[in-house]
């Protein structure tokens, strides 16, 4: 018996550079987190597949005006200055209500500000938001991203970066 499998992969849209520049030298952070969980505020450690876990929203920043909310924290010198920053997030299933390309974002020392996707690829929305950051004296701090429009349950899974 002879059986014969085939698997290609492509990039629905071609990757682009969103930023280039020359003359700085730096690094690279990347923070982000989930925006479900087995628990509304209490981290997974286990090791079981999110396809068999009853995914809920993580909700920590005790604001009455989101459903969803989740934080990371971002270390640097403040001698550090940020010369880009894009915001992603997404999810495997999101509803039209609320809007998918829509979140509320909060830098640290600020207010949540309601944000729309400057990109959509493939369910994943990208925002630019270096002018937030730039405008930091000190950019280090807890990062925080809520409403995320995904779905509960079984086989979900949604996040940010």
């Amino acid at each position: 018996m002879l059986t014969v499998f085939s698997a290609h992969a492509q990039t629905t849209v071609p990757f682009a550079k969103r930023y280039e520049t020359s003359g700085i030298n730096g690094d690279l952070t990347i923070i982000g987190n989930s925006i479900l969980g087995e628990s509304v505020d209490t981290p997974y450690n286990g090791d079981t597949q999110n396809n068999f876990i009853d995914m809920v929203f993580i909700d920590v920043d005790n604001d009455a005006s989101t459903f969803n909310s989740s934080s990371a924290t971002f270390t640097t010198s403040n001698c550090n200055r940020v010369v880009y920053a894009g915001l992603y997030w997404g999810a495997i299933a999101a509803p039209s209500t609320p809007l998918p390309e829509e979140v509320k974002f909060k830098i640290p020392g600020g207010n949540y500000q309601n944000l729309t996707a400057d990109a959509n690829i493939d369910r994943i929305f990208y925002k630019d938001v270096t002018g937030l950051l730039s405008a930091l004296n000190n950019p280090s701090g807890e990062y925080f991203v809520a409403n995320v429009s995904t779905t509960e349950g079984n086989n979900s899974s949604a996040g940010w970066s």
